[in-house]
């Protein structure tokens, strides 16, 4: 056994010496053969992918969905049920598993160990997971992405990562990227203008089909019980 590895090895040893030898006689040919494969390397540039971590098709999508402030969680089921039978009318029925909505605050244990955002009775969440053989669930996204804005001008959304790869990858944030605004409590409004600042700005910049958002400022109020 020792033998043959040793044979081997020599064998490897000799034909990389071979190779060098090779290399340091003919210098101009081997930088040639280097730079003609660096620079038809440069074609695979837009097929590169920028994800830090591979893309996991999970078969999973989760859309927030956000009705106009103050509106009844009765009339916030009724736009919910329209952006469902829209997202069935992309999605065929053989692909489609189920779509569960997720409406108004749920009980605070599972407030704080999930990372919904619903602040009230007007928004809500949109999962739907598909069937195990389905289309990549990146076109679906990307089409539902451009289409449900376009559909319902008066609603607001933007997905959340919907497979635990992605949640992980997140750190537990509803956003890849999460900038906060922190400042004085009496200057509130004022935070929440430059937090609507940077979201603009950030919405101009060509993202892979997400959108920038500035959640709502802390409020706070004093209460005389007596």
């Amino acid at each position: 056994m020792s033998d043959s590895f040793e044979a081997g090895f020599h064998r490897l040893t000799d034909a990389y010496e071979g190779a060098l030898d090779w290399g340091l006689a003919h210098a101009r040919v081997l930088i040639a053969v280097f730079l003609t494969f660096a620079i038809v390397s440069l074609f695979l540039y837009p097929f590169v992918g920028r994800d830090f971590f591979p893309t996991v098709d999970a078969g999973q999508l989760r859309f927030h969905v956000r009705a106009p402030a103050g509106t009844r969680i009765e009339q916030t089921e009724v736009y919910f049920q329209q952006v469902e039978d829209y997202i069935r009318q992309v999605i065929p029925a053989a692909e489609l598993n189920v779509i569960v909505d997720n409406i108004g605050l749920p009980n605070p244990i599972n407030l704080a160990l999930s990372d919904s955002v619903t602040v009230g009775t007007a928004d809500g969440e949109i999962l739907v997971a598909l069937n195990p053989t389905h289309r990549p669930t990146a076109e679906y996204l990307k089409l539902l992405r451009d289409e449900l804005p376009r559909r319902f001008p008066d609603l607001e959304f933007f997905t959340q990562p919907a497979d635990i790869v992605s949640q992980i990858l997140n750190f537990g944030l509803p956003a890849p990227i999460d900038i906060q605004v922190t400042g004085p409590l009496a200057e509130s409004e004022k935070n929440f203008q430059v937090a609507q600042q940077i979201a603009n700005e950030l919405q101009r910049r060509p993202w892979r089909g997400g959108r920038a958002r500035a959640a709502d400022p802390r409020r706070a109020a004093d209460h005389d019980r007596q």
